[in-house]
């Protein structure tokens, strides 16, 4: 009897997301599996392909695979069904989520590998867990939003993977950048004296990745950290996944699938059955809406540690600056100075500047705020102060001990200081408060959230610049859940993201339009929703009027309910344009900017 393999081959094209045939060889049926990477025949030339089932027979006459490049299945049955699930939810073929998912092969990896795997790491917990959020209840099939607790983060995770160790549950965590990857992956195996914990970054080598890919495959790991690549990790049936900021913009992916790191453990839990710790400083309008429609729950924290941990709040706005004269709107107000002056004495001092440098235009002056401008004003006004400047333009400095000095630092590049600083500083509140971006809110609080525990225990810190009343209430709070609840409240009645899901559509103004026709006519019940179309930019390929083509946005939306029923026509669609050749459309999902 043939063995037949059904292969998806690695072609990024939407009529070719399907499996194919192919047959078997008898010297191969012993290394054949699901999960098997092959090389196969494909178009009149060899290309990569991965068996996602099995068959007896086949209705054609298949051509055999070439090659069965892996020593071992590379992913389950289970983890395939997240791969289809994510290829639908995101407009991706599934080539593309197994390009994602599944580092590049190394076969010398595969060799190396051959040993019995790691002892698995213990965890002690200096702090209960339940000292920090009381009454939690924690199972492997947990989904929880949580709020972190200033200078408690490491107590609690710490809590958190003794449970794990003690319940045998592996645990997957992401963070949004690799620097912080690498720090906690280091606490990590300082705390539990254990390698078997795993590092998986998008900036390692091909070669780290696999290992990591393929140790995780073998049950070598508890616990695995990283970037968005980490959240990938093949793991148990008992698992949970905790993402610390894990809908930043920097745990997005850049490519298709374009979902970030909350998506994928979100899309894990309901297709394999995994808990999921979606946990941040501040909140979202995208985790509120799992607590508050119960898919999620949300742990109660320790209002007496919160209390003690969290710094002290105040925002000065353009009233303040009225009073101290036309120089607080272009650098920092007195209250400003005095607060660096107050705290200088106990440690260094945060300043932290949108970026590089702004221009700013008043009606009378034009003038330059940034990093290094800030930096040498600074040093003029504090004269043998040390200055430090950490940015992206110049230098970042990873990491300072707690002498005095003054700080200036742009989003991201702040140096961590044991204890936390004396004091923080946050300029220009206004850029962030009135962007453009639908989800400016919800970036906004992240930022300054995270920024502020920065500082130690109980500090006074400072927010300069006009900003909405909701956030200043969320920040002297020290609660960003009613502004964010208020956020998603009104983009209900709006029907915005997460109360719709809503899907981009660019491309030829004539195309966009004959697919935003089709679609209105699918049979949802509410029907899809034509939100709206713009002119995104217009070209002119050879100089003449009448060639121009008219590149056009258009939203969609629908329930979130019928969410899969609508990125099943929509990836239909693409396939039928695609085998007739015509003129290609972009999909993005949830877009950030609307138009």
């Amino acid at each position: 009897m043939s063995t037949i393999a059904h292969v998806v081959v690695d072609v990024d094209v939407a009529h070719l997301d399907r499996p194919f045939d192919y047959l078997v060889p008898e010297k191969f049926t012993s290394k054949a599996h699901v999960g098997s990477l092959v090389r196969v025949m494909w178009g009149g030339r060899r290309v990569n392909g991965w068996i996602v089932s099995m068959a007896d027979s086949s209705t054609h006459d298949p051509s055999p695979i070439l090659a069965v490049t892996s020593t071992i299945p590379l992913f389950t049955e289970r983890m395939l069904r997240t791969y289809r699930y994510v290829a639908q939810r995101y407009c991706a073929t599934l080539s593309q989520v197994l390009s994602m998912a599944i580092p590049l092969r190394r076969a010398a990896v595969e060799k190396e590998l051959s040993g019995p795997p790691q002892h698995k790491p213990m965890f002690e917990g200096k702090m209960p867990l339940d000292a920090l959020y009381p009454g939690t209840q924690l199972a492997p099939n947990a989904r929880i939003v949580a709020t972190g607790i200033p200078h408690r983060i490491r107590a609690s995770l710490a809590g958190l993977l003794q449970w794990a160790s003690n319940q045998d549950i592996q645990v997957i965590i992401t963070v949004p950048t690799g620097w912080q990857a690498a720090k906690l992956f280091e606490w990590l195996k300082a705390e539990s004296g254990s390698s078997a914990i795993g590092l998986q970054v998008s900036e390692a080598s091909p070669v780290q990745r696999f290992r990591t890919h393929v140790r995780a495959l073998r049950g070598d790991f508890q616990v695995v950290v990283g970037t968005l690549a980490a959240v990938w990790t093949p793991v148990g049936d008992e698992a949970i996944i905790v993402t610390w900021d894990g809908d930043s913009d920097l745990s997005r992916s850049r490519r298709t699938p374009q979902a970030d790191a909350l998506d994928i453990a979100v899309a894990r839990s309901v297709n394999e059955g995994l808990g999921i710790i979606a946990a941040s400083f501040s909140r979202t309008v995208k985790t509120q809406a799992m607590v508050d429609s119960h898919w999620a729950v949300e742990p109660p924290v320790s209002h007496s540690i919160m209390r003690d941990m969290c710094p002290k709040v105040r925002v000065t706005g353009p009233e303040s600056f009225e009073r101290e004269g036309t120089s607080a709107f272009h650098g920092l107000p007195d209250s400003a100075f005095s607060l660096i002056r107050q705290n200088l004495d106990r440690g260094p001092v945060l300043i932290q500047v949108p970026g590089p440098g702004i221009e700013i235009d008043d009606g009378e002056v034009t003038i330059r705020l940034g990093a290094q401008r800030m930096g040498s004003d600074l040093g003029r006004a504090f004269p043998g102060t040390p200055v430090v400047v950490s940015a992206s333009s110049t230098s970042i400095v990873r990491t300072l001990d707690r002498r005095p000095r003054i700080v200036v630092a742009t989003p991201g590049a702040e140096p961590a200081v044991q204890h936390g600083y004396a004091s923080v500083i946050v300029t220009e509140a206004h850029l962030l408060t009135f962007s453009e971006r639908l989800d400016a809110l919800d970036i906004a609080l992240r930022r300054w959230f995270s920024t502020f525990a920065m500082a130690e225990a109980g500090a006074h810190v400072m927010l300069i610049g006009e900003t909405d009343p909701q956030i200043v209430r969320a920040l002297s709070l020290w609660n960003p859940v009613p502004a964010v609840r208020a956020q998603l409240a009104e983009r209900e009645e709006l029907g915005f993201f997460p109360a719709r899901w809503m899907v981009a559509l660019d491309g030829e103004s004539h195309a966009v339009s004959e697919v935003a026709t089709a679609l209105e006519k699918v049979p949802l019940v509410p029907a899809v929703h034509i939100v709206g179309t713009v002119e995104r930019e217009s070209d002119n390929d050879d100089g003449s009027l009448f060639s121009a083509r008219t590149i056009v946005r258009t939203i969609v939306a629908c329930r979130p309910a019928q969410a899969m029923e609508l990125m099943r026509e929509i990836q239909a669609i693409r396939i039928a344009r695609s085998l007739e050749r015509k003129p290609t459309i972009h999909v993005t999902v949830n877009p950030p900017e609307l138009f």
